[in-house]
């Protein structure tokens, strides 16, 4: 049978043992743990003028980095955080007239986050609208102008054109009853001149005869009466010569009234008046012409003036409207209402942030390893996140970062985590517990 004190004397000996080595455990975790990392800051993002966005991700996460005591796994703490977000505010002091959203709620792009008060603008806008009706007014008045001016000078220019016509169609009238007066007294002349020839030619005869008988009457073998006879046929034949000759005169003397050459100079005057007549015509057409063109030129300044003019007032009407819409704030992403400090019956200063938006799509995992345990973190290396509000969940992640700097306290690095599977059951700003795969 043992001794007792023997006994007690090992149960004391494996008592000190036991302390040492749960002494020596302790002292490992309190050199391995990390130390105190600093504060996150908040991030802030640029305010941009109603509807605009300026993304980019916050900056620093929660932390940390606490290792377990296994080598299997790394055992972490971080924090959630949206990879774009956008906050809402004016350029100019406006009073808001109502918040269309709550924090917390749930936007996707274009729907309206707030609204600022457009009594003005409406007001201006309707300035704007009667202006453009009234450039309207004056493009259709000038396009009528127009049109009037176009009936009137081609009207002015048809109505010279038949003129034209008129007096060219009187002019060949008168060309033609000149030519029928030149041929007329082209013809009496003719007649005339035969008249002379034949004339002359019965006078040489009938003194033929008469010199003949005169010459037989000396022998005595004519009868008195042939011889008197003989004698008047010559005096007839004279008489008829000089008449001959009188009318032949008459016709080269010049135009008597009535005879064919007057006729001939009235039909020249005629003429001449008929051409001037006719270029008369020519230069009304040509001045109808060219003030048909000169109308419509005038006319066609006006219209482009007014055109001009309508122009400009459609887009004063389209600035006051893209004024009326900018007063509509509205998200330009699909996210998440983060922060919202408009309120309404406030007026909105410029630069002072209404609403934050973060996205939801593409959040990430953000946290600080202390240096001692970056080693077992590389690229690629896979794990779970798990957060408070979803118990006994997890979500798969990879690393896709590793800062080559170290913080400003130079004993952690900052690694980022992509989530595998983007799930609307997380928000930014939770802190996660991650577990990474060796």
């Amino acid at each position: 049978m043992k001794d007792p004190r023997t006994t007690t004397r090992w149960v004391a000996v494996g008592a000190i043992v036991v302390l040492a080595l749960l002494s020596a455990q302790a002292l490992r975790l309190r050199e391995k743990a990390p130390d105190s990392p600093p504060r996150a800051r908040p991030a802030v993002s640029n305010m941009p003028h109603p509807a605009p966005t300026h993304m980019r991700a916050p900056t620093n996460p929660q932390i940390v980095a606490e290792p377990d005591d296994t080598e299997r796994t790394l055992a972490l703490f971080g924090t959630i955080q949206a990879e774009s977000q956008v906050t809402l505010s004016v350029r100019m002091p406006a009073r808001i007239a109502s918040v269309a959203v709550r924090q917390g709620d749930r936007v996707t792009p274009g729907q309206i986050i707030l609204r600022l008060d457009d009594t003005d603008l409406q007001s201006e806008l309707r300035s704007a609208q009667a202006a453009v009706r009234a450039a309207q007014a004056q493009v259709r008045q000038a396009i009528a102008g127009r049109e009037a001016r176009r009936v009137e000078g081609e009207a002015t220019m048809q109505q010279a054109q038949s003129s034209l016509q008129q007096a060219q169609i009187k002019l060949r009238q008168a060309e033609i009853a000149q030519q029928a007066a030149r041929d007329d007294l082209d013809a009496e002349r003719h007649l005339a001149h035969e008249g002379l020839r034949k004339a002359e030619a019965a006078l040489e005869q009938a003194r033929r005869t008469l010199l003949s008988l005169e010459a037989l009457a000396t022998v005595g073998g004519v009868a008195r009466n042939d011889l008197e006879a003989a004698r008047m046929q010559v005096q007839v034949a004279e008489s008829d010569l000089e008449t001959a000759r009188t009318q032949a005169h008459r016709l080269e003397a010049g135009p008597e009234p009535g005879s064919p050459g007057y006729r001939v100079a009235l039909s020249r005057q005629d003429v001449e008046t008929a051409r001037a007549a006719v270029a008369q015509a020519r230069e009304a057409l040509r001045t109808a012409q060219k003030a048909h063109q000169r109308a419509l030129a005038v006319s066609d300044a006006g219209i482009r003036a007014a055109r001009a003019a309508l122009a400009q007032a459609r887009t004063g009407e389209a600035n006051v409207q893209a004024a009326i819409a900018a007063t509509r704030l509205v998200s330009p992403i699909q996210g998440v209402v983060s922060q919202l400090q408009a309120r309404a019956g406030e007026t909105a200063q410029p630069g002072v942030p209404l609403a934050t938006i973060v996205s939801l799509n593409d959040l990430r995992v953000e946290m600080l390893v202390a240096a001692r345990q970056l080693p077992r973190i590389r690229i690629g290396q896979t794990g779970q996140v798990s957060v408070d509000t979803r118990p006994g969940q997890t979500f798969p992640v990879r690393v896709t970062e590793i800062a080559q700097a170290a913080e400003a306290d130079g004993r952690s690095f900052r690694v980022r985590l992509q989530f595998l599977r983007p799930s609307p059951l997380l928000r930014p700003g939770q802190t996660a517990r991650i577990t990474l795969r060796p």
